[in-house]
């Protein structure tokens, strides 16, 4: 996948001046990013722009007790909040990236993204639209963790995160990052929709056997 590959997957791009968009082609660097590597950390400095081509990043912040809480999921097509903000407003990082699998972004000078900022309405647009629907993410998270019960958390987190084979590579530490609870508590309900027949647990997978299964056992 080329740097031209990736670029053309963002529309605010093909909106661009044509002089921009030979810049942007001009600069553009391929990262290529290992599965579990971090794409920045929390605290960190971040002056280049990333757009991702290929693969998912996990965004997530870590509280002062070490635990990890999942923030959102960064896909091709899309461009991180956290490093879009980074990059504006020059200030660190307010959460940590990780690639989820092997990843490909492109990478963008961050004087680039100020340029754009302060004289595209296309990038601007495309810059609050992404705002928003981040603040949308993390609102739903919110509320999910104020008032969701876990175990249909947990069933909802299994059926999307299930592929085409039913599988999900997975730890129980994983989920429990995910979804912003203790190890305990995952492996505790993991274990009760085993027994109810709902999935299949082996060292570092789940099979989800029967889908339908899931919700009539999270109902009240």
């Amino acid at each position: 996948m080329t740097a031209g590959d990736v670029l053309n997957q963002f529309e605010f791009i093909g909106q661009l001046p044509a002089a921009e968009r030979a810049r942007a082609m001009q600069v553009a660097r391929v990262a290529r990013i290992s599965s579990r590597s971090r794409f920045y950390r929390q605290g960190q400095a971040i002056d280049q722009l990333g757009l991702v081509g290929a693969g998912s990043i996990r965004v997530f912040r870590i509280g002062e007790n070490g635990r990890e809480i999942t923030l959102y999921h960064v896909r091709a097509g899309e461009t991180c909040l956290v490093n879009l903000l980074s990059v504006l407003l020059a200030r660190e990082a307010c959460a940590s990236a990780q690639a989820e699998g092997a990843v490909t972004a492109v990478l963008l000078p961050g004087e680039m993204a100020r340029d754009w900022i302060r004289s595209s309405d296309t990038f601007r647009k495309y810059a609050f639209d992404n705002m928003g629907q981040r603040l949308i993410d993390v609102m739903t998270l919110v509320e999910a963790i104020a008032f969701g019960k876990m175990d249909h958390r947990l069933a909802e987190y299994l059926r999307d995160r299930a592929g085409l084979d039913s599988r999900i590579v997975t730890t129980h530490e994983e989920i429990a990052s995910d979804l912003g609870t203790a190890r305990e508590v995952v492996s505790r309900l993991l274990s009760s929709f085993a027994q109810q027949g709902a999935i299949a647990l082996s060292r570092g997978c789940i099979r989800v056997k029967r889908p339908d299964k899931l919700f009539p056992l999270t109902r009240p």
